[in-house]
């Protein structure tokens, strides 16, 4: 879930030296706003603190 991402993409620092990999945050169900967890801004903050690229996505909607 969103609350462990911080600890995931720590752990996995440590096990990916000397390589450098690109991470990616997917947010699914994005047609389901008024139902959203993460806010764009949290999810954005998030992203940004790591260098990371971000999406969303909905398979409803075919996004």
């Amino acid at each position: 879930s969103f609350q462990n991402v911080h600890e995931w993409l720590e752990e996995t620092k440590v096990h990916i030296q000397p390589y450098q990999i690109v991470f990616v945050l997917v947010g699914h169900k994005c047609d389901l706003d008024t139902q959203r967890q993460v806010t764009c801004h949290e999810a954005e903050k998030l992203v940004a603190a790591y260098g990371m690229k971000y999406i969303e996505t909905s398979a409803r909607d075919a996004i």
